[in-house]
């Protein structure tokens, strides 16, 4: 059992870059950056299918906000990603499918510019 948690949470550092940080790391300590990874790390632990992100980007500065993007690329090829985000421009690298929720809540399909 406690083999499994341990191989789980390699695959989970390792495929969002955390790596190189000690797992006796004060999470307090770890920049902007590399909270939201170890926030995707420890979904990642369960094995899902779907990870929902609610503006991954918010809060970080233009270095980090490249990493996530670049860390989001990669998750999306093992499993679907459903994101809520204003920063449009730079996660439609990542976008299938997108919707447009207008005032009332309504959806609607369209396509991201490039």
């Amino acid at each position: 059992m406690r083999e499994q948690l341990a191989l789980k949470l390699q695959y989970a550092f390792d495929s969002v870059g955390l790596n190189t940080i000690s797992l006796d790391a004060d999470p307090h300590s770890l920049s902007g950056g590399f909270k939201r990874r170890l926030a995707l790390a420890i979904q990642l632990v369960q094995k899902p299918d779907l990870l929902l992100l609610d503006e991954p980007l918010a809060g970080l500065d233009w270095k980090a906000r490249a990493d996530v993007v670049k860390l989001l690329k990669n998750l999306k090829k093992e499993l679907t990603l459903l994101v809520v985000s204003h920063d449009l421009k730079e996660l439609s690298a990542l976008v299938d499918v997108s919707w447009r929720m207008n005032m009332g809540g309504m959806l609607k399909e369209e396509t991201l510019p490039l």
